[in-house]
């Protein structure tokens, strides 16, 4: 019984070495990569990064993402501090704004020899644009926005085509509903305000900077579109205070009653609560205005890069490819009210057959990529207080940008100037 009973604990002692060995065997196995996520605290955000994550786990139990969520107006310290200090996470969601900063930092890896033709030809070529500086390739897009008009439909029969046509149509909205404005802008301190003016310079045929990085903002394009854009407030009165209002801010507005028509990204729809046919807030998207240009419209994206100094090369390839294939893609841009990223996803039935998302889809190819500055947080500066300085009359159109362009070269935010 003895030898029975040594035995038994000898199998036993041994089945549990076997099982520990296995297990710390497969801990081992296990590839942990760090994803830095602004905004990922968000509710539509975190549903979008956690359903992707339990995807992607199926597929690759050898490697575990663990998020690290920040606030979009902590962000950029925060990747700045993390690469500075050598501890930078494997993957880094960004604003595209940023890459040149952290291009030229090396924090970003070139992609170029990981992601070829084939996976490029999956976007609008605008949009790769976005993810490019100096020729190489430093991100994929993650998610893209083009702008659009939301207008009510129970008070505007037929959009406005042009710049000219809101004011008109909007002093009839006015005269007729008191109290309400035909438009709103936004002009706080805000990254948002310059999307709301650089979508008007382009219908203008202006640019900040050409495809080199030389300047462009010294131009008449440049003064008559930050005229049209003070006109409205100072002159045509159409417009609450811009500077009270961010963007963002604007749905909540036309949900109140107080404006009758914005410029947005398809999140404007989705941020009213409503379907576009509701009883008490009908609307529906149309083109962006058009100026002596035509109609135009930023193209803004969020893209995800590696760290240059990630230890975990082939697991974060691995997670980049499969976040930015097609289904995951458009899984993403159907949760967060996106645009869909390339020519094909676009065609997909879920994007095609919403009328007030389509419009969204056939302004991408009138896009124009944001600007790429040398440092973006101080070109925001410039530009806010050029916006800010003219719509409050402290300054003329022609003297705030003249007075921008000073500054921008003053502070080495053109590309091609930089030293």
């Amino acid at each position: 019984m003895r030898g029975t009973w040594l035995r038994s604990a000898w199998v036993m002692a041994l089945s549990v070495l076997i099982v520990a060995s296995l297990a710390t065997v497969a801990a081992a196995e296990v590839t942990t990569i760090r994803w830095l996520y602004p905004g990922g605290e968000q509710p539509v955000s975190q549903q979008t990064w956690k359903s992707q994550i339990e995807r992607f786990a199926k597929v690759h139990p050898e490697i575990k993402v663990e998020v690290i969520d920040v606030p979009w107006d902590l962000a950029h310290d925060r990747i700045v501090n993390m690469v500075m200090a050598g501890d930078g996470p494997d993957l880094i969601q960004m604003g595209s704004r940023w890459i040149p900063e952290f291009a030229e930092m090396g924090a970003l890896m070139p992609l170029d020899q990981y992601f070829g033709k084939e996976k490029m030809s999956l976007y609008y070529p605008g949009l790769v644009k976005t993810v490019t500086y100096k020729g190489k390739l430093y991100a994929l897009p993650r998610a893209y926005s083009t702008q659009a008009l939301i207008y009510r439909t129970d008070l505007i029969k037929n959009p406005p085509k042009t710049w000219d046509e809101v004011v008109t149509i909007s002093k009839k909205i006015q005269s007729e509903h008191p109290g309400m404005y035909g438009l709103g802008i936004g002009g706080a301190n805000h990254v948002s305000t310059l999307s709301q003016y650089f979508t008007i310079l382009y219908t203008y045929g202006g640019r900040v900077f050409d495809e080199q990085g030389r300047l462009q903002l010294d131009s008449p394009e440049a003064v008559a579109a930050l005229k049209r854009y003070v006109d409205f407030y100072r002159k045509d009165k159409i417009v609450p205070n811009p500077l009270e209002y961010n963007r963002e801010q604007l749905p909540e507005l036309f949900s109140a009653g107080r404006i009758a028509m914005f410029v947005s990204g398809p999140w404007g729809g989705r941020a009213l609560g409503l379907p576009p046919d509701n009883d008490r807030i009908p609307y529906a998207s149309a083109p962006v205005p058009a100026g002596p240009a035509g109609t135009a419209t930023e193209l803004v994206s969020d893209s995800t890069g590696i760290w240059a100094g990630t230890r975990n090369l082939k697991a974060a390839l691995t997670f980049l490819d499969f976040i930015t294939s097609p289904e995951e893609q458009v899984q993403r841009d159907l949760i967060g009210g996106l645009v869909p990223q390339g020519p094909t996803m676009a065609t997909r039935p879920e994007f095609t057959k919403n009328p007030f998302f389509k419009t969204f889809i056939d302004m991408a190819p009138h896009g124009v990529p944001q600007p790429q500055p040398a440092l973006w947080e101080p070109f925001q500066e410039v530009i806010v207080n050029m916006v800010q300085s003219a719509t409050l009359g402290m300054v003329t159109p022609e003297q705030a940008v003249k007075q921008a362009v000073q500054e921008l070269r003053a502070k080495g935010l053109v590309p091609a100037e930089k030293k």
